[in-house]
């Protein structure tokens, strides 16, 4: 999501890393071996590292954030203050110049984003800056050597944890099951999100999500819709 009077974080000339793998949707990967989402994976459960206030701890597991322009890697994690899985969400600059020199603008993004509050908006709980160089965020499925890894920053925010799944892939799941959806369906669906899309375009100034999809809006088991990030 974006800020209407602000150029896209995604669209700036800050290089950052591009996650090759990414698809549509949330599916979730155990360790070294890729497994569906509903199975473990060997130490899929390990935490690798914990954010600097210790709320949340990172896991092995990844979630694909499909179709999310602008996330390198996630993982699903630990909300230790209310048991709640979230997903750690990872954004890498390759420069640290060019980030410094928009780091202001990036903030407030950020900024905007943690203070979106709404029943169909998928909760955007922190996000901080992690520029350490003693430790190399590299895809393990992807082998990836990164050269001066010390001119690298990484973003890294922490968001709500859907695990239903998104509106496509339901959708998906419902024609290959034959069943039909009702009319009241599609209106219960469809005032939800205009609801979400009047409170980003009420705010000041207006936000402007920019990659609204079946891809990234999602559906829980009691028919709730949450429209989830946009490009970042």
């Amino acid at each position: 999501m974006n800020s209407a009077t602000s150029t896209n974080v995604g669209s700036t000339t800050v290089s950052h890393a591009t996650d090759t793998t990414a698809k549509h949707g949330y599916d979730v990967k155990g360790g070294n071996n890729s497994k569906d989402s509903d199975s473990e994976g060997e130490g899929a459960e390990e935490i690798l590292e914990e954010s600097p206030c210790k709320r949340w701890s990172k896991r092995r597991e990844q979630v694909k954030q499909r179709n999310v322009p602008g996330i390198d890697y996630a993982y699903l994690a630990m909300d230790n203050e209310t048991g709640n899985e979230v997903v750690w969400n990872e954004v890498l600059f390759s420069e640290r110049k060019n980030f410094r020199s928009q780091e202001e603008h990036i903030n407030a993004v950020f900024d905007k984003l943690t203070h979106l509050v709404h029943t169909n908006l998928v909760k955007f709980h922190k996000y901080w800056t992690d520029s350490k160089s003693d430790k190399p965020r590299i895809d393990e499925l992807l082998v990836i050597i990164v050269e001066n890894w010390e001119e690298w920053i990484n973003i890294i925010f922490i968001t709500e944890y859907m695990s239903s799944g998104s509106l496509a892939r339901f959708l998906q799941r419902t024609r290959k099951s034959g069943a039909a959806l009702n009319l009241k369906a599609w209106k219960k669906w469809t005032t939800q999100i205009l609801s979400a899309l009047n409170y980003l375009h009420s705010c000041n100034p207006p936000v402007v999500h920019a990659n609204l999809t079946c891809n990234t809006m999602f559906i829980q088991h009691n028919g709730l819709i949450k429209i989830g990030c946009g490009e970042i």
